[in-house]
């Protein structure tokens, strides 16, 4: 079973509920079919691994430090440059675009409640609005439709992390590949909050605005 950022590689947010579900039921693997859901060995399991989301960002901080000061070193003894100062704070450049260097750790702040959360989450997505907006209109482009409407569900779980982007209708969940690259590459490293809510789903619409005549 393949692990990403501490769970299964086929957890999916699910279009319409935005609650994490299997992305290969009818071909999961043995181990998932004899461990029966809500069962005490489900629920034991789940108890003795809740905190490998946490371990796996720590792991990824610490390999994204190591690598950035190994870079910034590397960099100055090859150009003479002078090394930041130990205590100078890391800067966060808001709305990055999907060329833009994600090498700075985010610092994530903690919501309280499901509803602060959610307005955490929007409050990092309008940032960077201006670049989503990019994307849909470069896929409009690519589809031929300049004036084609778009929602799409934004999945963040607990730890602020980027959990997925799928299209809202649950009949079509998955992306054209190049638009959901291009927006989780807008999203990725954005400071969305922790939290103790689990994946919290936000949608977001891209529509033109009505002419007014």
């Amino acid at each position: 079973m393949r692990m990403v950022d501490g769970h299964c590689a086929a957890l999916r947010v699910h279009g319409t509920s935005g609650h994490p579900v299997c992305g290969a039921y009818e071909t999961r693997p043995q181990a998932c079919r004899d461990l029966a859901r809500g069962s005490s060995a489900c629920l034991g399991e789940i108890e003795s691994k809740h905190d490998r989301p946490r371990l796996a960002l720590a792991r990824g901080l610490l390999l994204l430090m190591v690598a950035g000061a190994s870079l910034l070193l590397a960099t100055t003894s090859a150009c003479g440059g002078s090394q930041a100062k130990p205590n100078e704070p890391a800067v966060v450049i808001p709305d990055a675009g999907p060329d833009a260097s994600a090498a700075v750790p985010v610092e994530r702040p903690f919501a309280s409640t499901p509803l602060e959360a959610q307005t955490m989450i929007q409050a990092a997505i309008d940032a960077r609005m201006k670049t989503l907006w990019k994307c849909v209109e470069d896929y409009r482009m690519r589809t031929g439709d300049p004036h084609r409407a778009l929602t799409l569900n934004v999945g963040i779980d607990q730890e602020g992390h980027l959990f997925g982007v799928t299209a809202a209708d649950p009949k079509h969940p998955d992306l054209e590949p190049a638009l959901k690259e291009c927006v989780l590459s807008t999203l990725r490293g954005a400071p969305f909050p922790r939290s103790h809510t689990g994946v919290i789903t936000v949608r977001q619409v891209f529509q033109d605005a009505p002419t007014v005549r």
